[in-house]
């Protein structure tokens, strides 16, 4: 017993200590699609501990950076991933644990900047000068700042929690070096403000992806969306690889005003048009699939017209 309870320690040796930062939405899906995510990546992720009520701060530990990168570039969720310098009950118990062995200092000729945030509240300018001010005799840095694009991001992050008093102190403090970030991005990208054709039950683009990711489509991937409407989520699944077939029991949502404003063209619109098997006229309550496995995934929608015709 003590022989295996060495070599797991030895096992998580091998890995490194992150702080993941969710963004604060969707809470009961956030570290449901983060294991997605990874199992999609083949990435081994451990929650070395619980997080604090109505924090979105998640410790972990992955193999190495390019597993949280490779998380990163598909996590909808995520905000970003933070290497973990040191935490603290309080700004000057942050002071005191910082081991500047441990750090890698950014290599000669490479810009840096810090910055002073929280969670909970805002900090004014006056109050993030304060903060770093406490840090600066620290010799923690070496280059030159550079504060729109730095090679390398440090953090010092105060979770103060939601709806505490102004004055409240911290609960924790952290000093992180920023890995990389989510894809925030992707959300603008889809978003159905510039979607060319739309129905009353379009899904938002924030979901959309986040059910891709947690049905773990990915390259080739056979999908289906049996009540497709107008292909809100299959486009979202066609952006990560997936090869989709829709299907309504309405074929007027399926063709749409005309061809410049059906489902088809909102593949087109982000060339995603061979992501497009077919699109099927299909009541599901007389089920004409074959019992074979066939699709990778199935994603859909709830149906609306329970709540239309109820």
């Amino acid at each position: 017993m003590a022989l295996l309870e060495n070599h797991h320690n030895n096992l998580n040796n091998f890995f490194q200590k992150y702080l993941c930062l969710f963004v604060h939405r969707h809470q009961n899906f956030q570290q449901a699609e983060l294991f997605s995510v990874a199992k999609i990546f083949n990435h081994k992720i451990d929650i070395l501990e619980p997080p604090l009520t109505d924090s979105p701060f998640l410790i972990i530990n992955l193999p190495n950076n390019q597993s949280a990168i490779d998380i990163a570039s598909r996590a909808i969720l995520v905000k970003a991933f933070y290497e973990i310098i040191a935490i603290g009950t309080s700004y000057e118990d942050l002071i005191d644990k910082l081991d500047i062995s441990k750090m890698h200092p950014p290599e000669e000729g490479s810009t840096w900047r810090c910055r002073a945030k929280a969670f909970g509240r805002k900090l004014s300018a006056n109050e993030q000068l304060a903060i770093l001010t406490k840090f600066s005799h620290l010799p923690l840095f070496r280059g030159k700042v550079s504060l729109k694009k730095p090679n390398h991001s440090y953090y010092i992050l105060a979770d103060i929690g939601c709806g505490r008093p102004i004055d409240a102190q911290p609960r924790r403090v952290y000093f992180l070096k920023q890995i990389v970030r989510g894809r925030r991005d992707l959300i603008d990208v889809y978003t159905l403000k510039k979607r060319r054709y739309l129905g009353l039950t379009s899904m938002d683009a924030e979901l959309s992806l986040i059910i891709a990711n947690q049905a773990l489509i990915q390259s080739f991937s056979l999908v289906c969306d049996p009540f497709v409407g107008t292909g809100s989520i299959i486009v979202t699944s066609a952006h990560f690889g997936g090869y989709n077939i829709g299907s309504d029991i309405d074929p007027r949502v399926l063709r749409g005003k005309d061809d410049s404003h059906c489902v088809k063209s909102n593949f087109m619109q982000y060339n995603l048009q061979q992501k497009l098997v077919d699109l099927l006229v299909h009541d599901q309550a007389h089920i004409a699939w074959r019992c074979d496995p066939i699709f990778d995934a199935i994603i859909c929608d709830r149906n609306y017209s329970i709540l239309f015709y109820s």
